[in-house]
């Protein structure tokens, strides 16, 4: 199992999202496979990408969990 600090994870997956940054190029960058990253992706669901490209919804989506 790939361990990786959270804040690190949620810059990874709002570079890709919201900066439309590729697996290839966040791979290269941070270390991790694009496999692992595409999981990232994968798991906050496609309703959560589409908020996370509104300025501010990103702070909604992480804080929704608590």
């Amino acid at each position: 199992m790939i361990y990786c600090e959270p804040e690190l994870k949620e810059q990874i997956i709002k570079l890709y999202i919201q900066e439309g940054r590729t697996y290839q190029s966040l791979s290269d960058e941070f270390g991790f496979s694009t496999d692992v990253i595409r999981r990232w992706v994968k798991s906050i669901g496609k309703a959560h990408k589409r908020m996370l490209k509104e300025p501010g919804s990103w702070q909604k989506w992480k804080n929704s969990g608590d």
